[in-house]
């Protein structure tokens, strides 16, 4: 099959860019194109066509009603891991939200507003790597471990083997293989929590009151006035006035002190030190806690062809994160 008789799915809420990314598709040469607005919809309608043997190319926003990218790219990738996506969103590639995508599996970015010249590069490179697949198919596994890398710079084995839907060991042999020739050097191991249903290592954090389970609260700070003793949350000083004697708060360490943060609950109103923690599985979409998770020690690896910033490393988001935001809270 020729490449401009690929499908192209676009999963994208916006009409207006619907419209416009048809017209580029178009004007590139591609004819079979497939809109959806919302991520369900998308995932659907991709099924629909791996089900009879096509694999399109899919451009999808960064954020749909229903779901976020970082949602709908594992469901794609579950079903077909050769699956070229394309992120096409108005944030920086190098913001950490927009990284952590590339961890997850998305082929190339698109900036917004969209621009035809931007799109006609990243169809040509895709092109490239279409010819390239069908010429040399047997690198292809390789070439896609390699990529992963090259976008993310570190990574654990578990999450190369996942997201490019290659046993670990295939991984792990070709990454020994890149390590003794300098590409790649391999790190301390990274504790990483799995699905407890599916084994997934693609997880999101979810915060909720423990009392009614809402994910709708704010965080303040709690303040002791000396005077009269009293603590209220630091928003009900106002114009540094205590709402219980309506005395001003003058100075820190003299006459009040801020106390440990509290969070409030919009829904319920609860009080509470800290937040319940749970993880959602992005692939599975089971709903489990960090006692019920499986937990693994997982070999790290760092791209070293090219130089990396410090200040800008491109680091694949972990586990390690969501263990070192518990530590905060819990201080």
């Amino acid at each position: 099959m020729g490449f401009y008789n690929s499908t192209i799915l676009v999963i994208e809420d916006s009409k207006a860019v619907r419209i416009m990314l048809s017209q580029y598709i178009k004007k590139i040469g591609f004819t079979k194109i497939i809109e959806s607005e919302t991520g369900q919809e998308g995932i659907q309608k991709f099924n629909e066509l791996v089900e009879i043997e096509i694999t399109p190319i899919v451009f999808v926003g960064y954020h749909l009603p229903d779901m976020s990218a970082a949602e709908i790219i594992p469901n794609i990738l579950s079903k077909m891991p050769i699956t070229k996506i394309i992120l096409e969103t108005s944030k920086d590639r190098h913001e950490e939200s927009v990284r952590s995508l590339f961890s997850l599996g998305i082929s190339h970015y698109m900036p917004k507003p969209l621009r035809f010249e931007n799109m006609k590069e990243v169809i040509s490179t895709i092109k490239e790597e279409f010819e390239l697949d069908e010429t040399s198919g047997v690198e292809t596994e390789s070439d896609r471990i390699k990529e992963h890398l090259k976008a993310v710079h570190r990574t654990t084995i578990t999450r190369i083997s996942q997201n490019c839907g290659l046993p670990t060991k295939q991984v792990l042999t070709y990454l020994q293989k890149l390590k003794s020739k300098g590409d790649v050097m391999q790190m301390n191991p990274i504790r990483e929590i799995l699905c407890s249903n599916c084994n997934s290592v693609n997880t999101s954090t979810i915060f909720s009151c423990p009392k009614c389970t809402s994910s709708n609260f704010s965080e303040t700070r709690l303040i002791e006035h000396y005077d009269c003793g009293s603590v209220h949350p630091d928003k009900m000083f106002k114009d540094d006035i205590c709402p219980q004697c309506q005395k001003e708060i003058k100075a820190i360490g003299v006459d009040y002190r801020i106390m440990s943060n509290l969070f409030i609950c919009k829904d319920c109103e609860e009080r509470f030190p800290n937040p319940e923690i749970d993880l959602n599985c992005i692939k599975c979409g089971n709903k489990f806690t960090f006692f019920d998770g499986k937990w693994i020690d997982s070999p790290t690896f760092m791209w070293m062809k090219e130089p990396l910033e410090s200040k800008n490393m491109n680091e694949e988001i972990t586990n390690q994160e969501i263990i070192n935001t518990i530590s905060n809270l819990s201080q």
